[in-house]
């Protein structure tokens, strides 16, 4: 192997820790290994293995998000419980927007989520003064003021 290509291979592997440090950020991994971000993609799109490491690194940053917003969600944040509705509830009726549907259905989906904040009490009044969930509960992550 010349000096050149053991260089190289020193670069990649350092570059895969550095993505791990950096949670899968190109630029921040570049910049601590002292390479360019050409460099890493020239690497990606000529090394298989390289890129499979890649791939794998940003599994990894994806599931410690989720993790971080679990945990949110956890702490009764509302805008996680609601950002997490809306991503993975939309079979069960969960939109980017409030639509009353014949069913009721959304209405008793806010109930369940009062019920899981707020304990079920209904003195909490959004921005508008009425009774459901408002973009002033979800912006905050708190319970709006009465």
């Amino acid at each position: 192997m010349s000096e050149e290509q053991n260089r190289t291979v020193q670069h990649k592997k350092a570059m895969l820790e550095a993505l791990k440090k950096n949670l899968g950020i190109i630029s921040k991994a570049c910049e601590a290994v002292g390479i360019s971000r050409a460099s890493h993609y020239k690497w990606c799109d000529e090394d298989p293995e390289y890129k499979q490491a890649v791939e794998e690194i940003k599994e990894y940053a994806i599931d410690f998000v989720e993790s971080k917003l679990y945990a949110c969600i956890n702490d009764k944040n509302i805008t996680a419980i609601i950002y997490y509705l809306k991503n993975q509830g939309r079979k069960r009726g969960w939109l980017n927007e409030y639509k009353p549907g014949k069913d009721g259905q959304q209405e008793e989906q806010f109930k369940v989520i009062k019920e899981y904040v707020w304990g079920g009490n209904d003195n909490h009044k959004g921005a508008s003064g009425d009774n459901k969930l408002s973009s002033d509960a979800s912006s905050t992550g708190s319970q709006p003021n009465s």
